[in-house]
């Protein structure tokens, strides 16, 4: 009788190739998603029309309502005299999208967007879409508010594309301060307002007058 040779051993398969698992978003896809997406939305933009009031000049401490206009076609008759102010109405063209949104900004101002936070709207062919801020100058002086237009896109990527700038030079004047003063506190007192300009004259006056009185007392002290 022989003895059986043991059975080989088996042996295991080799490892088969092991699947990576890869981001399905990767930064130059995001990219070129976001340039093809920009590049749908700037197809469907015109050149538009763009409306507003020059606010200038303001005083500081006062608050005024400052109204955009924008139109991809025609913005309708008498449009205009929704817009406040006394200034002439002025007008751009720029480019203009389906989707907009309009900023304001300016250094020396408080500026608070009135209506939709955001600051989105759609742009109709006929009519306008219209944008508003108030704006209250807080520092005398020249002062530039700086306006934006961005193209922004409701699906897909969150893009925002500049469409249109402009910087607005607005005059701040210091009168509105005194002209509150006297409302609020001389005019129930019976005081005028050339008897408060002469009253705030004189304090001044005396005010210098103290100080060049109290140098050389000063300097008489020091020399003791």
């Amino acid at each position: 009788m022989t003895e059986t040779e043991p059975f080989p051993e088996e042996s295991s398969p080799p490892p088969g190739p092991t699947s990576t698992a890869f981001p399905t978003s990767t930064p130059t896809s995001t990219a070129f998603e976001r340039a093809k997406r920009a590049k749908e939305i700037l197809e469907t933009c015109l050149k538009g029309e763009l409306t507003f009031r020059p606010p200038s000049p303001m005083r500081q401490g006062e608050t005024r309502e400052f109204v955009l206009h924008v139109t991809m076609g025609d913005p309708g008759a008498g449009h205009e005299e929704k817009i406040p102010g006394s200034n002439p109405v002025e007008t751009r063209a720029p480019i203009v999208c389906e989707e907009m949104r309009a900023d304001l900004s300016g250094p020396g101002m408080d500026i608070e967007r009135a209506g939709n936070a955001s600051g989105e709207m759609l742009v109709p062919e006929h009519g306008v879409a219209e944008w508003s801020w108030w704006i209250t100058p807080r520092e005398a002086g020249r002062k530039t508010l700086t306006l934006h237009l961005f193209a922004t896109a409701e699906n897909g990527p969150d893009l925002s594309l500049e469409t249109f700038r402009e910087d607005i030079q607005v005059e701040i004047e210091i009168g509105y301060v005194l002209n509150a003063i006297v409302r609020d506190w001389a005019q129930p007192l019976g005081v005028t307002i050339p008897v408060l300009v002469g009253a705030i004259g004189a304090i001044l006056v005396w005010s210098r007058s103290r100080k060049r009185k109290a140098r050389p007392a000063a300097n008489t002290a020091s020399e003791d």
